[in-house]
């Protein structure tokens, strides 16, 4: 099982907020729920950076959802 947990304690609500989707898909993945297709497009749409743009509103801040971002995409073996 993968770990979210610093995620799921972060202090950006929308890493925290993606971190328990991310669980989610991981979990119906696993049990076969969603096929791995499905996921793969998912977790894609999900960790798209191209929307941090869209929820940052710093500088500072769009560096450290970019972090973060990058942190939950390598935990769910995801390329974006």
């Amino acid at each position: 099982m993968k770990d979210f947990s610093e995620f799921l304690k972060h202090d950006e609500e929308v890493v925290r907020r993606v971190a328990g989707v991310l669980r989610e898909l991981s979990e119906s993945l696993d049990l076969k729920s969603i096929s791995k297709e499905e996921y793969d497009e998912l977790v894609g749409d999900l960790l798209d950076m191209n929307k941090i743009d869209n929820l940052a509103t710093s500088i500072e801040q769009k560096a450290k959802l970019e972090k973060a971002f990058n942190a939950l995409s390598t935990i769910v073996g995801s390329v974006v």
